[in-house]
């Protein structure tokens, strides 16, 4: 056999065989992609009010904390009058969270700002739960980034 045709053989044998492992890591890429979380909070109707204190600030159920990762975490406003340092609700439930808290607020007008400052924090999710860290504290933890 000509040297040649044997080498293109080789050659083609090779790029089919990339094929396979290239369609075989992409169909892996897709399943992967499809065992995503699903949704942490159903639609609106089925979330109950949040309960606000008397001075306005929202008390947060867990189901709008669940996380995974620190970056499933984000900052949110937990005060109706907008005067406390905030807290941290997980990024999927984010507008159900605004959504309940715009109507808790509604019908709440805080008598007084409870908070005289804030410190620097940032959010982290913390044994599955969204917090708000002050950012001197060093995790205790190990993060999933």
């Amino acid at each position: 056999m000509n040297p040649g045709v044997r080498n293109s053989r080789k050659l083609l044998f090779l790029l089919v065989v990339i094929s396979i492992i290239a369609a075989a890591f992409a169909f892996l890429t897709l399943l992967v992609g499809a065992l995503q979380p699903i949704p942490l909070l159903s639609p609106i109707d089925d979330i109950p009010p949040l309960d606000i204190t008397e001075f306005g600030t929202a008390d947060i159920p867990d189901e709008f904390q669940v996380c995974i990762v620190d970056s499933d975490c984000i900052f949110v406003t937990d005060n109706c009058a907008s005067c406390t340092c905030g807290s941290a609700v997980s990024s999927s439930s984010l507008s159900v969270y605004y959504e309940t808290f715009d109507i808790a607020c509604d019908t709440h007008e805080p008598s007084e700002c409870p908070v005289a400052g804030c410190v620097p924090a940032r959010t982290a999710c913390v044994e599955g739960f969204c917090l708000l860290i002050p950012d001197y504290i060093e995790p205790a933890y190990e993060t999933e980034e």
